[in-house]
């Protein structure tokens, strides 16, 4: 629906505007008129090094946290 609207939206542009002063303003087709959430594509997986770093950046942070709260 809302992808629709933005095509619509950029041909009504196209035909009141013209394409040379579209691409001028640096808009040269729908998606630069606005961009969706499920335009972006998808981060790639995380790899098992990467998962094992993150773990270990989140174990030091909730040890951290615990002797916060047992000098409390």
């Amino acid at each position: 629906m809302w992808s629709a609207t933005r095509w619509q939206t950029y041909k009504l542009m196209e035909a009141q505007c013209g394409t040379e002063n579209l691409r001028k303003a640096g808009i040269n087709n729908p998606t630069d008129l606005i961009t969706f959430p499920w335009d972006k594509k998808p981060a790639p997986p995380l790899t098992d090094k990467e998962r094992e770093d993150l773990q270990a950046e989140m174990d030091a942070i909730n040890a951290e946290a615990m002797k916060k709260d047992e000098s409390a």
